[in-house]
């Protein structure tokens, strides 16, 4: 519920040149553009695998592929096909496999595009 307080903040203070991202992504798919104009990445974990959380699943499917990120969270937000055990690193897989189902994309293409953004934001300075 403080996702336009947060676009105002980061509207108001400004991104960081280098970009970042919205961890665990949660909000609606009318604010994806806000943070895109900010510059920023959108982040995805395990909610997107409960058909209950229509929301997140909808903003999913307005990320552009350069700009989507996806995570586990671990130890929280297990995917739903392995609840109640915590969520692990190895579970990224539900969480890939879920976007892939709601953007109507491949699985490993997807996997592919989103390590790719992953190294493209965090090891910029590596290069």
């Amino acid at each position: 519920s403080a996702h336009q307080a947060a676009i105002e903040i980061l509207r108001d203070e400004g991104v960081p040149a280098c970009g970042g991202m919205v961890h665990a992504y949660s909000g609606s798919a009318e604010q994806v553009p806000l943070y895109l104009d900010l510059g920023l990445h959108l982040s995805f974990c395990a909610a997107i695998t409960n058909p209950h959380h229509r929301r997140v699943r909808e903003a999913i499917k307005r990320v552009p592929a350069d700009r989507l990120l996806v995570e586990t969270d671990a130890p929280d937000q297990t995917p739903m096909s392995r609840r109640p055990a915590p969520n692990e690193p190895a579970f990224l897989i539900d969480v890939i496999s879920a976007a892939a189902e709601l953007r109507g994309a491949d699985p490993l293409e997807l996997a592919t595009i989103t390590t790719a953004n992953a190294e493209q934001l965090f090891c910029r300075e590596h290069r």
